[in-house]
């Protein structure tokens, strides 16, 4: 596999990462509202801005996101569905309304359906897998990495199979802390996220999930997104969390 190619892939994993981004609702609450700002992480240049909405009812964990893009419209719409305390998926459904890439990814019976269009026109692509309970999608990774918190922060590492949709299979990932930081007042630590093939791990960068030490809630992530650029290529970013309740 080229290296562009191992690129690409990398970002697919990372839109279910960073359309990804998590907040832990605070206790009593069980809705949370975030605006997320994204940076191109070369340049520093704004690409586009988000809003996401977290819900929790009943044990069930909802997240929806709608990407706008500098000209105000929208560019990219995504929702999540899956159970909140063992954070197994019941679905993902993912749009990009640029270039008319799709994905949905439904379990249910111990399987995996995936369905995946690259872009508008092109062939409908789709897959079943067996469901295991190591299996997730990067949107659902900082809840994976509070739940494992002590672990991580104890030099643990947290091994996983990302399901990646335009490859209708899972690839192996691993999360481990990276070192502590601090953003504006908040302290926080910096997880990072990689594949667990040593030489992919050669061929592509790192995902960084920072995270406020007190609340644990999603402070800034860096590394690629399946938002992709105008062209469809995958968009290395710096995304900024702020959140509204």
């Amino acid at each position: 596999m080229k290296k562009n190619q191992l690129a690409a892939l990398f970002g697919m994993v990372c839109f279910l990462a960073t359309t990804p981004a998590w907040a832990k609702p605070a206790k009593g609450v069980d809705e949370t509202q975030i605006m997320l700002e994204a940076y191109n992480l070369a340049t520093g240049k704004p690409v586009y801005s988000g809003k996401r909405k977290i819900t929790i009812t009943d044990g069930r964990l909802e997240i929806t996101s709608e990407y706008t893009g500098p000209e105000g419209k929208v560019i990219h719409n995504d929702q999540t569905a899956a159970q909140a305390d063992s954070l197994t998926l019941i679905s993902f459904n993912d749009t990009d309304h640029r270039i008319g890439r799709k994905v949905d990814i439904r379990q249910s019976d111990g399987k995996v359906a995936i369905t995946y269009q690259d872009a508008a026109g092109e062939k409908v692509k789709k897959e079943t897998l067996d469901g295991a309970s190591d299996q997730s999608i990067g949107i659902l990774l900082g809840h994976l990495i509070e739940k494992n918190w002590v672990r991580l922060n104890q030099g643990g590492v947290v091994k996983l199979n990302l399901i990646v949709a335009d490859r209708l299979g899972t690839v192996g990932f691993q999360i481990k802390k990276a070192g502590e930081t601090r953003i504006g007042e908040v302290k926080a630590n910096d997880f990072q996220v990689e594949p667990s093939s040593w030489l992919i791990r050669k061929l592509v960068d790192p995902l960084h999930f920072v995270m406020a030490q007190d609340s644990h809630r999603m402070v800034e992530f860096r590394g690629r997104t399946t938002i992709p650029d105008n062209k469809g290529d995958p968009l290395p970013v710096r995304l900024v969390y702020k959140y509204e309740k």
